[in-house]
């Protein structure tokens, strides 16, 4: 076994006793048992200190899976040494089995002032999924009440912004608890508040405010389990578990299992809900609600100029009081690019670009001709670049970058900035609706 596994069990193995606050003496006994079988040093012990909860969870998949299924049985002995289980245990328990087999991803990120609650189960997506969402809005009631058995606050943005946009005293909320905002200015913010999406939260608060790096290719749930200290710094760790067709039926799943490792016959419901008169300012919601008010509703747009003798697309920010407008520094070829990118995101789920199969290898001959009707109808050009040979394509996406990144006015820089995902897809998620079509059938707005 490497030096890395061992250095990732024991920092699973120090999380789980450290989770209920109480270290028994049977517990110190556990752990030593555990570090003779694993052949954990005094080394390894100090080592594993550097390692987040995440980054141990993917050093123990590299077991194999009879160690895999040994571990496991050791680490629920480990957390009934002491005879209890309390709900911390039994979360970061649920989500280490999940994890180990491969049904659940850890995340650890620094913690800070704003965290969502551990009581706080939030749906999340890189992009609109309709069927998932027709599914959530038709068992909403059933899915709420589900999670409160397991303790949990289902966090579900369409029904937030909903409640948002009917509350008679948004605009006052937000006027008298962001001081600086004037009463216009207060106004404004809250007609925004009706426009959140899912895709926005996941990209301008978990990824680019709160640090979240995380696989969310399909709609998944997320919730805090545990807190880890790392080199001195304090982190955060959250299971990510991609959701499942019947939902309900996953979610009592989920339930059932905590319940069972809890062992404990006291039930908790959490009884936290959206009342029409009042707002829950707590965890998760005080996050976004704050971030909100923060940016004060401001919110960027992309323009498209076709056949620019200057620059083809341009930045708009508009704010309650002013609008402004910044070129983009980018070439003809790297601007269709961007648009293309834009387009093959909304119909695609990306621009795939590692072929596996003849399918893939079609799949890549029809997107050059996608772009090519993108480059022509954007640039006075007789030839468009081969984007489907890497190196002409990496310049090209560089290039973007820069120019996303230098642009001043770009308030919700994380929307805009194009990301490859694992299977080396270029995505890049402006809400289709937000496409401006006053400006030209290409421009896409992003709020």
């Amino acid at each position: 076994m490497r030096d890395l596994t061992k250095q990732g069990l024991y920092r699973i193995i120090y999380d789980i006793v450290k989770a209920d606050s109480i270290i028994a003496h049977r517990e110190i006994d556990a752990i030593r048992t555990l570090c003779d079988k694993y052949g954990i040093t005094p080394k390894h012990r100090v080592e594993a200190m550097n390692l987040s909860l995440a980054e141990a969870v993917r050093e123990a998949d590299s077991l194999s899976i009879g160690q895999v299924t040994a571990f496991r049985k050791d680490i629920e002995q480990l957390i009934l040494a002491d005879n209890t289980c309390c709900r911390e245990e039994a979360l970061l328990l649920f989500t280490l089995i999940q994890a180990l087999e491969g049904k659940c991803e850890v995340v650890s990120v620094p913690w800070g002032e704003i965290m969502m609650d551990n009581s706080q189960m939030l749906f999340i997506e890189e992009s609109f999924d309709e069927e998932t969402n027709e599914y959530i809005e038709t068992h909403y009631n059933t899915i709420v009440n589900t999670c409160k058995v397991g303790g949990f606050d289902f966090v579900y943005i369409p029904r937030l912004t909903k409640a948002f946009a009917s509350k008679s005293i948004t605009s006052d909320l937000v006027f008298y608890l962001s001081p600086t905002s004037t009463e216009e200015e207060a106004q404004y913010i809250a007609d925004k508040m009706g426009n959140i999406t899912t895709s926005m939260v996941f990209r301008e608060l978990l990824v680019g405010k709160l640090g979240f790096r995380m696989d969310v290719s399909s709609p998944s749930l997320l919730f805090r389990t545990s807190f880890s200290v790392v080199n001195g710094q304090r982190m955060a760790n959250y299971a990510l578990i991609k959701i499942e067709k019947d939902i309900v039926a996953h979610l009592e799943n989920i339930v059932t299992q905590l319940h069972e490792l809890h062992g404990d016959a006291t039930l908790t419901i959490n009884n936290i809900s959206i009342k029409n008169d009042s707002f829950i300012y707590t965890g998760f919601y005080r996050t976004l609600f704050d971030l909100i008010t923060y940016r004060k509703g401001t919110n960027s747009e992309l323009l498209v100029y076709p056949y620019s003798h200057k620059n083809v697309l341009a930045v708009r920010t508009t704010s309650s009081d002013s609008c402004k407008e910044q070129p983009l520094a980018l070439g003809p070829k790297e601007s269709a690019f961007y648009v293309f990118l834009i387009n093959e995101t909304k119909e695609y789920g990306g621009f795939h670009t590692t072929p596996k199969s003849k399918n893939d290898i079609t799949y890549l001959s029809e997107a050059q001709k996608r772009f090519e009707d993108v480059y022509f109808s954007l640039c006075n050009r007789d030839t468009a670049p081969d984007i489907t040979d890497a190196n002409i394509r990496r310049p090209m996406l560089s290039k973007i970058r820069k120019a996303i990144e230098e642009c001043e006015l770009i308030v919700q820089r994380m929307m805009f900035i194009p990301e490859t995902s694992e299977d080396k897809s270029i995505k890049v998620y402006l809400d289709k609706v937000l496409v401006n079509k006053q400006v030209s059938s290409t421009a896409v707005h992003s709020a």
